[in-house]
């Protein structure tokens, strides 16, 4: 898996961990909650700087946000299910399930048709 894979999953696990949502991160880095969506979907890669910011909002390091966590593909699998259940946003809902069907194809790997 790519490194922007593995900065976004531990954003959004670190920041569910410590039951923060995306704007009160972004509040706290100072950027807008879009950036914090794209960085925990991989899909933008956050300058060092940034980092840095999250690193220190998040109370973590900045290794930890970049290196692959040591977290369970099941545990986690566990933890996105309940909070999920405390949200009724369509847009958490999407990123979700997304991430959810990453973690089962890394896990059981992708199924093809016979």
């Amino acid at each position: 898996m790519n490194r922007l894979y593995h900065i976004g999953l531990n954003v959004r696990r670190l920041r569910l961990q410590r039951d923060m949502t995306q704007i009160e991160l972004a509040e706290k880095c100072n950027v807008i909650p879009e950036t914090i969506c794209l960085i925990e979907t991989g899909k933008r890669c956050p300058s060092v700087e940034l980092l840095m910011v999250l690193a220190e909002s998040l109370d973590t390091s900045v290794n930890t946000l970049v290196y692959p966590s040591a977290m369970s593909t099941e545990s986690f699998a566990r933890h996105l299910s309940e909070q999920l259940l405390k949200t009724d946003n369509s847009k958490e809902l999407m990123i979700f399930f997304e991430e959810f069907s990453e973690l089962v194809i890394k896990h059981f790997g992708k199924r093809t048709e016979a």
